[in-house]
């Protein structure tokens, strides 16, 4: 008496546990049809339909995780750019009102500074000009701000009108800056800003 399993088609959605290819049990995708494959391993009898869901339903679970890692990266983007932009505007007060200690903090001890005269100045610079009451402004607004974030570090670009003098030099005007942030120890501060006035 032959007790063997009668051969059956290999598109049979019920196929049997039968191994129908030597080595271990795997799926080829590649001749995929609605509602079947070309089946080269054993599917422990279970329907072809339900082996598709299965499939489906994994892939849904895997895409899960990086559904809200996308989410919190852009949550913690925007939070970002809203934390830089109060910086900006905290900054512009302190030079309007002379404050040479919010600005000392809020800038990094390397930091450069390209004027609207062409002359670089450091971090002791700035502070000194703002203690001595050598830097003077009546008024500054800023506008059209632009904030990049990449990572630790920001890139804002924006306008800024002022009324004011440094050293006895004339800086008023209206004028295009380009500001680098870098966070450090948790904190954005600023490391560069570049000024260019608009004839």
């Amino acid at each position: 008496m032959n007790d063997a399993a009668p051969n059956r088609d290999i598109h049979d959605p019920y196929l049997p546990v039968a191994n129908v290819c030597s080595g271990a049990a795997h799926l080829r995708l590649a001749d995929a049809t609605y509602g079947q494959f070309n089946c080269e391993a054993k599917l422990l009898g279970y329907p072809m339909k339900s082996v598709i869901a299965g499939a489906f339903v994994a892939i849904a679970f895997a895409l899960i995780p990086v559904a809200y890692a996308d989410s919190g990266a852009h949550t913690a983007g925007k939070s970002d750019v809203e934390a830089i932009r109060k910086l900006e505007e905290e900054r512009n007060q302190a030079i309007v009102r002379g404050d040479a200690a919010a600005l000392e903090r809020m800038t990094s001890d390397d930091y450069t500074f390209i004027t609207l005269r062409g002359e670089m100045l450091t971090k002791a610079d700035v502070v000194r000009n703002f203690s001595s009451g050598a830097a003077k402004y009546q008024s500054r607004t800023i506008s059209d701000l632009n904030i990049r974030v990449y990572g630790n570090s920001a890139v804002v670009t924006g306008r800024a009108v002022q009324k004011g003098a440094e050293n006895g030099k004339d800086y008023s005007g209206d004028y295009w800056f380009t500001r680098v942030y870098v966070r450090q120890r948790g904190l954005w501060t600023t490391v560069a800003l570049q000024t260019t006035l608009i004839k």
